[in-house]
């Protein structure tokens, strides 16, 4: 039997997407990433396990200060580097604004509100807030280590901690999304991040899927 166009179509898509996914394997491979935890990443190459750990800085605008405050933040950078005798990695990210804070306080107030009117404007807010969200991204400041796991690894990233805290800075422990936000900067290609997290629009089913159906939409469109 005669095999249709959209059958054959749909066999070069599954040889298209196979192709793909060997050579995004061989990209991991020199990634040396083997598993995002909740508060770290390990890396593993051979019998070689790494843990990277870190946490985001809240910087002060030091465009908006005179001179004074201005090196005064400067000579707190210099102490704090100073003191630590480590390797430490650095990595700006644009990540995503996250209003789950700001959302909530909205969700809150929807529980307790009766009039109609303030419940869609409150709706209206959330959905003015939701957008801004997905379409804007926030620059944020990272620090690392990275290190066989071990008592003196653990020490050497408190440490780093209590002296930016000691120096007036604000930070806060990265976490599974912030290890995400990151990957996904620094590489700025989704395909390799949908593979590798297993999530997103790079699954055969779904790439398949679509497919189909934009095939079918296009045989069933009218001709004029």
């Amino acid at each position: 039997m005669k095999k249709s166009k959209t059958e054959i179509s749909i066999k070069k898509k599954k040889k298209r997407i196979s192709k793909s996914v060997k050579a995004i394997n061989k990209t991991l491979d020199w990634i040396d990433i083997d598993e995002v935890h909740e508060n770290y990443i390990s890396l593993k190459r051979s019998s070689k396990t790494e843990h990277v750990v870190g946490f985001k800085i809240d910087p002060p605008n030091m465009f908006l200060e005179d001179e004074t405050i201005q090196s005064r933040w400067i000579n707190a950078l210099r102490t704090v580097f100073n003191r630590i005798d480590a390797e430490i990695y650095q990595a700006f990210v644009y990540s995503p604004i996250n209003l789950d804070t700001h959302l909530a306080a909205y969700h809150t107030k929807l529980q307790y509100e009766t009039d109609p009117v303030i419940i869609d404007m409150i709706n209206t807010e959330i959905q003015l807030w939701s957008d801004y969200s997905s379409y804007n991204f926030e620059l944020e400041f990272f620090i690392m280590l990275k290190g066989k796991e071990s008592k003196n690894f653990t020490k050497k990233y408190l440490m780093l901690a209590r002296e930016f805290q000691r120096n007036g800075f604000i930070i806060t422990p990265l976490n599974y999304i912030d290890f995400n936000n990151l990957i996904a900067y620094t590489f700025n290609n989704q395909m390799i991040n949908d593979f590798y997290f297993s999530r997103g629009v790079f699954v055969d089913k779904i790439l398949l899927d679509s497919e189909i159906q934009r095939k079918e939409e296009y045989d069933h469109e009218p001709i004029y």
